[in-house]
């Protein structure tokens, strides 16, 4: 499926970022028999914010910060573990931050570099922004393409008077002895001994309308649809919930449910339904290098001897 094309009818297109990671000893039998009896291909992106970029025709790497959040940059909490022969570095999936816990680290972060005029702020427990001052966002890598690339020694690089690899090192100074890793370290959990810097670029004024209508919770997802000009609504609780658009109109579905028997309960015994409203389901699964798609059109149902296999085995 080419990045900004679509097949004529109205389409629904749902992508699932989370589902292949965290399916290694998970079977979804309807989400199984789907993949088997759609027409397969792949996208070259391998996350959900570079899915997006590629159907919206963002830059590589996309202004993820600005279209989230309106801010500069993204600061996420991460915990970088140091071996022998290389740093692991593992993001707040594993560290489950609580509210209270950003709220603290990141107002005490703001005071500590006032004077370099770098305000940081938790929108999400897991997910930091950044302001700084005009001209100095430094070149970065994604988040995501850290973790999966294992480039966790790559530092930001800027062009101004910060000098940013310098802020990381007191970053890590200052969270290190900071009360909340202290308290968690009490308690035998990871500490947020580091934040990543990414995301930064300028936010276009205004995008093509990929999709008539988006359900999603994911801020970047959102921050597409609004600057779309169209409408972000929750994820609903099925195919049922979805509302009505026009003819020769798509919708776009994220799910961040893991794998599991209740979200191929919920969404893929039933899939047939929404071939009732739908000329086609594209399904997007992110994976390590790139993205699986299996577009479903109405006749796949008939496919039935097509040999399905385990969800893992996609990865």
């Amino acid at each position: 499926m080419p990045a900004g094309r679509y097949p004529e009818g109205m389409n629904l297109d749902i992508v699932l970022p989370r589902l292949l990671a965290s399916a290694a000893d998970v079977r979804m039998p309807a989400l199984e028999r789907w993949l088997a009896r759609g027409d397969a291909g792949t996208l070259a992106a391998a996350s959900l914010a570079e899915v997006l970029a590629l159907q919206y025709g963002l830059p590589d790497p996309p202004p993820y910060a600005a279209i989230a959040f309106g801010s500069d940059l993204l600061a996420d909490p991460v915990h970088i573990e140091v071996g022998q022969v290389a740093a692991a570095l593992h993001d707040s999936a594993a560290l489950a931050i609580t509210p209270d816990e950003a709220a603290a680290l990141t107002r005490d972060l703001t005071r500590q570099f006032t004077a370099d005029g770098i305000e940081f702020q938790a929108p999400l427990p897991h997910r930091w922004s950044v302001r700084v001052p005009a001209g100095e966002v430094p070149a970065t890598i994604p988040l995501e393409r850290a973790l999966r690339e294992n480039t966790a020694a790559m530092l930001p690089r800027g062009t101004g008077r910060i000098k940013w690899p310098s802020v990381l090192t007191e970053i890590q100074m200052f969270l290190a002895s900071h009360e909340v890793n202290a308290r968690r370290e009490d308690q035998g959990k990871p500490t947020i001994n580091s934040v990543w810097l990414w995301g930064g670029g300028a936010a276009p004024a205004s995008l093509p309308p990929r999709y008539a209508l988006v359900h999603a919770e994911d801020a970047f997802t959102r921050g597409l649809a609004s600057r779309s000009g169209v409408r972000a609504a929750p994820v609903p609780a099925g195919y049922a919930g979805i509302d009505a658009v026009g003819s020769n109109q798509s919708v776009l579905l994220v799910m961040e449910d893991p794998a599991g028997a209740a979200l191929d309960e919920r969404w893929f015994v039933p899939l047939a339904d929404a071939l009732r409203r739908f000329d086609a389901v594209q399904l997007l699964l992110p994976r390590r290098r790139d993205t699986l798609v299996s577009r479903i059109g109405r006749g796949a149902r008939w496919r039935w001897m097509r040999r399905s296999r385990a969800l893992a085995s996609h990865a």
